[in-house]
């Protein structure tokens, strides 16, 4: 099963961020999923905010679920990403 992995960005350092995620993609490898892991575009010069959500919703267009961190409701990205979840009947997992 793919999983997309959603949470917070925006004003946090990069580096926390890839490290976040890379946790969180490990976390999910280990349990037996696929994570795909969108902060893997990171720190892309030209990209704009619209880019980055266009790219994430067509990422996880192609998963079975999403994998929400804890902090997601304090990102509008993830809310996006969520709401977008919902409507394409992806399993949803919350970050314990």
């Amino acid at each position: 099963m793919k999983v997309y992995i959603s949470g917070k960005m925006g004003g946090i350092p990069e580096g926390r961020i890839a490290k976040r995620f890379e946790e969180a993609a490990n976390y999910l490898r280990n349990e037996g999923f696929v994570p795909v892991n969108p902060a893997v575009m990171l720190n892309n010069p030209g990209l704009e905010y619209d880019d980055y959500i266009k790219i994430d919703l067509k990422m996880l267009s192609i998963c079975d679920a999403i994998y929400l961190l804890r902090g997601w409701e304090n990102s509008p990205g993830s809310k996006e990403e969520l709401k977008f979840a919902i409507a394409t009947d992806k399993k949803i997992i919350l970050e314990e």
